[in-house]
């Protein structure tokens, strides 16, 4: 006995699922991709990676690979070795390889990530000043000042801008330059940067934040009493645990990674418009000053360590 419509509805059936398997298959394919965010290559952040990684680039490069003659080769590797060692030692107080480092930077950016004079302004808006942060100014002044007085840029800039000059809150007497104190000083003082003023405080900037002490590289390094970064302010845990106190009081506290203190003639100068901007970025810093000598690992146990720099600053 014969059953037509039921061999047609199998066939149907057959046919549908190839469809239907076939349809899925290419599906991926049919869909339109998603549109990605474009990558501002002018930012800070893209700047920041792309040195990483051409250092780490140069760094990793197989010279033998390039097919060079003897000379070169040996050339080349001196210059693979002096890197390493300047990029391991720029952080630990060594002045010399910092500024190695920095040059190094300069090159790159100009060379490999197109920066210029018509287009340094995109990172920075140095054309613009009311669109500078307390910290974009603050670094232009300090690089100014810098030229001028070399080590005592910060001690003028503080002298010239009341810096240790006494504040008064509910709390009692202190001293802070906060970021009114900047944009004052930024309108009295600063000059409008030349290109390579510009590319100096860009540097300096990509520097510090990936490869140096970040908001307190350059101060450091100044004729000082001393700096410290992270001693006020409270924790992500203690923050955590006094949010709902904190909201219900109005009461805002600022985080330990947003501390930032300059000793100075024996007064401790908080510096309230910088900040490390997030507690892994603290951290790395803490590394960077125990690294030389060996001294051994901070941890949570063991939560302090003393060390000196090669620079003999403790």
């Amino acid at each position: 006995m014969n059953y037509p419509h039921g061999n047609t509805i199998i066939i149907a059936l057959v046919t549908a699922f190839v469809l239907l398997a076939i349809y899925f298959i290419f599906k991926k394919d049919l869909e339109p991709e998603e549109e990605q965010d474009p990558v501002d290559i002018f930012s800070i952040s893209y700047l920041k990676e792309s040195i990483r990684m051409l250092f780490n680039g140069i760094t990793n490069q197989n010279i033998a690979e390039l097919y060079l003659n003897k000379t070169e080769t040996k050339k080349r590797e001196r210059q693979k070795v002096r890197l390493k060692n300047a990029l391991r030692s720029c952080a630990q107080g060594n002045l010399g390889e910092k500024e190695y480092i920095k040059d190094y930077i300069k090159e790159l950016l100009q060379n490999n990530l197109q920066i210029n004079e018509a287009t340094i302004d995109r990172v920075i808006p140095f054309h613009n000043p009311q669109k500078l942060s307390a910290q974009d100014k603050f670094e232009i002044l300090l690089q100014q000042y810098k030229r001028e007085y070399h080590k005592d840029a910060f001690l003028m800039l503080s002298e010239h801008c009341h810096f240790e000059a006494e504040k008064e809150n509910r709390f009692g007497i202190h001293y802070e330059a906060d970021s009114e104190d900047i944009d004052r000083a930024y309108e009295r003082f600063a000059r409008h940067p030349a290109y390579m003023d510009k590319l100096e405080v860009l540097t300096q900037r990509i520097y510090q934040e990936t490869y140096g002490f970040s908001i307190m590289d350059e101060i450091r390094d100044m004729n000082i009493d001393g700096c410290s970064g992270g001693v006020s302010g409270i924790t992500s845990g203690q923050y955590n645990y006094m949010e709902e106190i904190m909201q219900s009081q109005d009461v805002t506290n600022q985080y330990t990674f947003d501390s930032l203190w300059v000793f100075l003639h024996g007064k401790p100068i908080h510096l309230s418009f910088l900040t490390f901007g997030c507690m892994s970025e603290l951290i790395r810093v803490c590394k960077n000053l125990y690294l030389f000598d060996n001294v051994g690992h901070l941890t949570s146990t063991n939560g302090y360590k003393l060390n000196y720099l090669q620079d003999g600053s403790r």
